[in-house]
């Protein structure tokens, strides 16, 4: 799986604890497909805001079913373990066309 450098704002207050964090980034669960995920959260509210571009199937079906933690990044979390698993499909499939092609030579 490739991810983009992601982009992360924090702000703190004076003792050094958060109060904010905002995410950028983008995965890539294929050959030209990449879900952007934009996060921002205030921590001292407990909110947690996310916007998700060209998210996998398997990911809509799982937030509209309610399986999603409730915890901080667990929509990012599942996002990129879609990712993960669209790469295991491809890579497996690709394997097998490799295995028999050495299989007949």
């Amino acid at each position: 799986m490739s991810l983009s450098s992601p982009f992360v704002r924090s702000l703190k207050n004076e003792i050094g604890l958060f109060l904010s964090v905002d995410i950028f980034f983008r995965a890539e669960w294929g050959v030209g497909k990449y879900p952007q995920i934009a996060i921002t959260t205030d921590l001292r509210k407990g909110i947690v805001t996310y916007l998700i571009v060209e998210a996998p199937e398997a990911v809509k079906r799982r937030i509209k079913e309610g399986k999603v933690a409730d915890r901080p990044l667990a929509i990012a979390a599942l996002v990129l373990d879609e990712c993960l698993n669209e790469w295991k499909i491809k890579i497996t499939e690709c394997r097998k066309k490799l295995l028999f092609y050495v299989s007949i030579s």
